[in-house]
């Protein structure tokens, strides 16, 4: 994501808390003459103003939902209370990331109970007017637990599935918009549930 998006600005700056993938982003920044991109070891959580603000932040962070007794053999993968812990967690700090026409895209997973409430929408609304900003929510597939085991974990805590989803941040009044997949999409989820 980080080379990708290099080629667009002037300076690019890519955080990671694994420091073989802090080695492997800065030896792909060198084989793709990427001058402009900087890798630091660190995380995404506590930057604090530390590179400053930008126009765009990306995290495709971890956020599959497991039993916390996986979480430290599992660190790219888990993504805490629900899988979404770590994504608000994340959002938190996303006002003190942005310049004032900047924005935000997190993939993340969004929960979806039994009884069809969307959690992670609903946290959402607690949390963007406090934060000062605007989601746009691009809905992209319907995701099940791709293990036998996960899966049942996730029936026992009352989820029925969850939904693959793109967060659009940006400064505003609280606002949460969604976007649905397209028909063809809306279809194979079906299929696949």
């Amino acid at each position: 994501i980080l080379l990708y998006f290099a080629r667009k600005f002037d300076t690019a700056i890519g955080v990671d808390i694994n420091p073989r993938a802090v080695k492997l982003a800065k030896f792909n920044a060198e084989l793709n003459r990427q001058s402009q991109t900087e890798v630091h070891f660190g995380s995404a959580l506590d930057l604090n103003g530390k590179f400053g603000k930008f126009d765009l932040v990306t995290w495709n962070l971890p956020f599959i939902f497991m039993p916390d007794e996986q979480a430290d053999e599992s660190v790219d993968a888990y993504g805490g209370e629900l899988g979404i812990g770590l994504c608000l967690d994340f959002i938190e700090t996303v006002p003190g990331l942005l310049t004032p026409k900047g924005f935000a895209c997190v993939a993340a997973m969004a929960p979806i109970m039994q009884n069809g409430e969307n959690v992670l929408e609903a946290r959402l609304r607690e949390q963007l007017a406090n934060l000062g900003l605007d989601c746009h929510i691009k809905v992209a597939q319907v995701s099940l637990a791709h293990t036998r085991d996960l899966w049942q974990f996730h029936q026992s805590q009352g989820i029925r599935k969850f939904e693959s989803v793109y967060l659009y941040l940006k400064y505003g009044s609280g606002q949460l918009t969604r976007e649905e997949p397209g028909m063809a999409r809306k279809v194979l989820d079906k299929v696949r549930e």
